[in-house]
């Protein structure tokens, strides 16, 4: 498996490109051993997924769902959700990533001010463009100030956008 940030690119919280280790497997399998998944639906989405670049999209953000498509779908040898729109994941990160992720936002944070936007460095457009398996949420609560009043970008404008081929549909 390809991992999405070799060491000498940016690092961003919102990837979750490894196998959990030990404990947080035990935890999440005792979480998440009920759920069911429907055969049809498992072989749907293999096929989709040679196809082009899968985009699962809930309805609110959250951890904790995100943990649930990443594990239950990585059992099920499905097209698992690696990179997460607007999502922090840091807290269920191997400390070597977070080390990593401080070590190239820190100083970017000193030099401009603020922290890097995976929208603005391109992180999120190639990892698309390369057919990396995401996840989106469609209704962001406190996201409506940060689209429509401070003008950031909308995430799922920009994977629409980024989905179309150059000369459109």
């Amino acid at each position: 498996m390809q991992k999405l940030v070799p060491e000498n690119e940016e690092a961003f919280p919102c990837v979750v490109d490894f196998k959990p280790g030990f404990f947080l497997s035990w935890v999440l399998y005792r979480l998440f051993k009920r759920t069911q998944l429907d055969k049809s639906a498992v072989e749907e989405m293999k096929q989709l997924h040679r196809h082009g670049t899968v985009v699962y999209a809930i309805k609110y953000p959250g951890q904790l769902d995100f943990l649930l498509y990443h594990f239950r779908f990585r059992i099920a040898r499905m097209p698992y959700p690696k990179m997460a729109f607007d999502l922090n994941m840091s807290l269920v990160l191997p400390f070597s990533r977070l080390f990593r992720i401080i070590r190239y936002q820190a100083p970017y944070f000193f030099k401009n001010g603020h922290l890097p936007s995976p929208y603005e460095t391109g992180f999120f457009r190639k990892n698309m463009e390369e057919g990396v398996t995401s996840l989106i949420c469609l209704v962001d609560p406190k996201g409506f100030s940060r689209r429509f009043i401070h003008a950031e970008k909308d995430n799922l404008a920009f994977s629409v956008f980024q989905a179309q081929p150059p000369g459109g549909y």
